[in-house]
């Protein structure tokens, strides 16, 4: 986690100096940009995590195993994959709710399954967004193309595990 930190950091200070050299006038703007979302942000990450916590805390380990758990197997990665599709919000929801998974015992092809599900198929984002801006249709179209990437990211997952031993 340090390592990815530090490329992050190191990316955002470069991107920086470059912006600062062609435009001060983009560099303020761009700080201006960035701490906004900042001050949107900051408040909900510990909330997140608290609540992960929690939930991590109440769901029963040995339905979370049981379930999506390893032993599961593909049956474990469509439970995930329908679970990740209804599961609201942004990444500070989805994150701390995956690794609650985790510590309650879920696999980690499970929890690859429940995050792309999540990405791909978010069953909120349809009806709030989707239908509104694109039409029912072509919604209707790109939902049920990817009702299949949450399984074969799950199954992918869980052959990458087997083939390098983690």
């Amino acid at each position: 986690m340090l390592a990815s930190l530090l490329v992050v950091w190191a990316a955002a200070a470069g991107l920086a100096a470059v912006v600062l050299v062609r435009s001060p006038e983009a560099f303020a703007k761009g700080l201006r940009f960035a701490f906004g979302h900042l001050r949107t942000i900051l408040p909900i990450v510990p909330l997140a995590v608290l609540a992960a916590a929690f939930i991590a805390e109440m769901m029963p380990q040995d339905l979370a195993s049981g379930w999506l758990g390893e032993g599961a197997g593909i049956k474990g990665i469509l439970i995930a994959s329908l679970i990740g599709g209804f599961i609201p919000g942004g990444p500070f929801v989805s994150f701390p709710i995956a690794l609650a998974f985790i510590k309650a015992g879920a696999g980690l092809a499970q929890t690859v399954a429940l995050l792309t599900a999540w990405s791909a198929i978010a069953v909120h984002r349809v009806f709030i967004w989707e239908v509104p801006v694109t039409g029912a249709g072509f919604a209707a179209l790109r939902f049920a193309s990817s009702l299949v990437l949450p399984p074969i990211a799950g199954v992918t997952a869980a052959l990458l595990v087997a083939l390098l031993g983690g």
